[in-house]
């Protein structure tokens, strides 16, 4: 996956689900998204409506990772 102009690999972001709520405008989809980080065996999980919000965690994450 790629972030900012960074590679991240072992590093996945899907859509889990979309529902649609009134807006001001007329009715807008709201998706749940779910970011997968593979390290080794072990899989983080992490489901926000928030894009940023799953950004930043990935972040986190995996930049320690890299620098070792």
């Amino acid at each position: 996956m790629r972030i900012n102009n960074k590679e991240y690999p072992n590093v996945s972001l899907s859509v889990v689900s979309d529902r649609k709520e009134p807006g001001l405008t007329g009715m807008k989809k709201i998706c749940l998204y779910e970011a997968t980080i593979k390290c080794g065996k072990q899989i983080q999980k992490m489901r926000s409506e928030h894009l940023g919000e799953l950004q930043s965690w990935i972040e986190r994450e995996v930049e320690p990772k890299m620098t070792t």
